[in-house]
């Protein structure tokens, strides 16, 4: 039974060498994925203070718009977002979570709704945050 076969040893190797490319692949995309979890643990901590009732409506929307364009120009590289403004940012997040919630949903007050003399309503946050959340989720590297 001892030592075994060529056959054996190779077939050993392939499984270690499959086992150690898994792992490398799993750590890989982990440490992709870091700057969208960052994000996503900013925009929570953003609407907790919001919450909290440390920042206004126009506040949240320009902190969550920051961490949004921070994350796809800085952290993601997507350049061609990064001049993006008003209707044209609004179409690239909706490109980018696959839905219209930000060109005709709650979404649009991240557009140039947030620099209107009057501040949006306060209902307006807890969809924009369920809307805000689906696209981190949805973010890919």
């Amino acid at each position: 039974m001892w030592p075994p076969a060529p056959g054996w040893w190779v077939l050993a190797l392939l499984l270690l060498a499959a086992a150690a490319y898994g792992i490398w692949l799993l750590i890989r995309a982990w440490r992709e994925r870091q700057p969208i979890r960052d994000a996503l643990a900013l925009y929570r901590r953003v609407h907790e203070r919001y919450s909290q009732d440390l920042l206004d409506v126009q506040q949240y929307l320009n902190e969550s718009n920051e961490i949004l364009k921070r994350l796809l120009v800085r952290s993601l590289h997507h350049q061609n977002i990064a001049p993006l403004h008003g209707d044209a940012w609004l179409a690239a997040l909706d490109q980018i979570d696959g839905s219209d919630q930000f060109v005709s949903g709650p979404g649009h007050y991240l557009g140039d709704e947030r620099f209107a003399p009057q501040l949006p309503d306060k209902n307006i946050v807890p969809e924009l945050h369920a809307c805000l959340l689906h696209l981190l989720k949805a973010v890919r590297p």
